[in-house]
Order: structure tokens, then sequence, then C-alpha cells
């Protein structure tokens, strides 16, 4: 397949984009030369997508759109790009979907809306409408050649976030280990090597529609998780699962403190427990997210001098931990 790549440079779309290199596609990558083309045997053509769609010439199988956040830049890339491109995929996110505490949510789940859908400048809070709304120009404008794929977090290599790849790292350090007490908390997340392979197979299987993909594909709690990953990197740390009024008199937040963790009251526990069913039907291969796990972190231990981005300090864990003894005295 001839496929262009709005973007393709970074992360997800020079995954996708090598996996089609691999395959023997023909790769076009548009991009603002902001970040180094790692892939041989690409062709790009330099641009910004709201200002200089006209460098773009000739005709392709399929565009993915890897970057599309507002629904103004991504109907110039359709009015643009619709007559000259045979599939069109849009790479969006499950946030886009409000679920809310409704656990199993298929493609057929209500989305978020937003009251200025053509805004010309990106606002965090409008995130999931604003997805939301692109994935329907896309599917509006291009019926069964388009293609839209909803990722839940994405893990593995070049994950620079550490949303994910705290956890790895921290059971490597070994001792206690301070977990919410939500055992029963679902999560989720790809790893970005498979969410590769199934956009590229859904391209060249001609596919339509909206997938969710995320995984595992069975459902999986937070203690669940906790120990397979601990297992995975060899690790003899023990889970510590500390009350939630503990945490939030050390002030812990959830998500940036302690990774993966949607919040303490449950409300949304949605966001990671959807169904993946239609694409695991379809082809989805799922690794276990042990295996992304041992991954991450030899991917950190090869790096020099990181310092992780998120997550809890020794020092802030060490307080909690001292807390919860004196509360087990206590008691």
């Amino acid at each position: 397949m001839r496929i262009l790549f709005i973007g393709g440079t970074r992360w997800v779309g020079h995954t996708i984009a090598q996996f089609a290199l691999e395959r023997g596609d023909q790769v076009t990558l548009f991009h603002r030369g902001n970040t180094p083309v790692k892939l041989a045997g690409v062709s790009e053509v330099l641009g910004d997508r709201d200002q200089d769609l006209d460098r773009l010439e000739g005709t392709w199988d399929a565009v993915v759109d890897t970057c599309g956040y507002l629904p103004c830049s991504v109907r110039r890339s359709i009015e643009a790009l619709k007559d000259r491109t045979g599939r069109y995929l849009f790479i969006s996110s499950l946030s886009a979907v409000a679920a809310g505490t409704q656990r199993g949510l298929d493609e057929k789940g209500p989305v978020h809306t937003t009251d200025d859908p053509w805004a010309e400048t990106f606002r965090i809070e409008d995130y999931g409408g604003l997805k939301a709304f692109c994935e329907r120009l896309v599917l509006d404008a291009f019926g069964d050649r388009g293609l839209v794929v909803r990722p839940g977090l994405i893990v593995g290599p070049g994950d620079y976030s550490f949303r994910f790849n705290y956890w790895p790292v921290r059971f490597a350090r070994g001792g206690r280990v301070v977990a919410p007490d939500r055992k029963d908390q679902p999560v989720q997340a790809i790893d970005v090597r498979d969410l590769g392979r199934f956009c590229l197979d859904a391209l060249h299987s001609a596919w339509s529609g909206i997938y969710n993909a995320t995984g595992p594909a069975s459902p999986m709690l937070l203690n669940e998780f906790l120990a397979e990953v601990r297992d995975a990197v060899g690790s003899d740390a023990r889970i510590e699962w500390v009350p939630t009024e503990l945490l939030e008199r050390h002030r812990v937040e959830p998500w940036s403190d302690l990774p993966l963790i949607l919040g303490y009251t449950g409300e949304d526990d949605g966001m990671a427990a959807f169904s993946v069913e239609r694409a695991v039907q379809d082809g989805l291969n799922l690794r276990p997210l042990g295996e992304s796990a041992r991954d991450a972190l030899a991917e950190f231990q090869s790096r020099e001098n990181q310092t992780p981005k998120v997550g809890l300090t020794p020092e802030r864990e060490a307080a909690i931990l001292a807390d919860l003894d004196s509360m087990a005295q206590t008691c």
C-alpha cells in the first residue's frame, strides 16, 4: 500500500510506519520537521497540517492521521485528501467515551461533547469531546472507507510519560510498595507494538468503523495487575494497600502520584474497563502486560540520567508507610 502519515515521526505513528515499511508498504511522512525521522526508506513532505496541505502531491491507498486534536484541523485534512486516498485511519482515544462508572462499554457507548467544536486552540478539558467530534467528521466524510481506532493507555518502547513504567521500575527497587486500597479497580493498557500491528492489519484488511483498542482481552483488576508486574520483573517487593484517607492526608493524587489509579471513589472506573471484543475478534493480538513491564524496565535502565516524571518519591512513600505503621500499632 501507499500510505500517507500525517505526523508519523513520533511514538505511535513511528511504530505504525515502521511496521508498514517492514510489510513492504510505501510510506510518506507529512510532518513539521520538529522530530528527526529515524526510518530509512520513507518519503518526507515538510509542512503544517493547518497551512501547508497544498504541498502534498499525488494519491495514496490510505492516510493515517496520528495527530488530529482539533476538528478544524481534521476537517482541512479531510477536504484536501478525501478524493486522493482510498482509506482514512484516524487515531482517536478512549477518552472520547463518556464512560463514568459503566464497565464493559463497546464502540456504541456514549461519547463526550464540547460546546465549541470549531475552536482553533486546544484545551485539555475539551479533549474527549473534540476527539469524538473528529471521529464523526471522518466517518461522515469517508463512510465505509473511514476507520477510527480508539487506544486506551499506550505503553511499551518509546514511552517517556512514565505513567505505566512507574510500577515495574518501582517494583524493581524492592521493599514496601504503596498502592491504594482499591484492589478491584479495573486496569487497561495496550502495548504500542500491538496497537501498531492492529492498525496496519485494519488498513490492509479494509476494515471500517470504530474499534476500541486496549487490553487485556479479559477484565483485569488492580491487585492482579500489580502482582503480574511484580512477578514479571522478578521482584520480591511487598504491596502495601493503603487506605484512601491516609493517601488523601498525604495529598497523594491519583494518576500523577499513583499512575494508572483513576481515582479513589470509583466514579471513573469505566475508563479502564472497555469491551475490546470487536477488535479481538478481528485479530487484535495482545501480549501479556507483564511482557510490556519487563521491556519498560529494561528501556528505563538503558537510559542515562533519567528522572521519573510522575509517581511517589522514595521520601514521600516512606512517610506514608510510617503513618500506615502508626495506624496499625494504634489499632
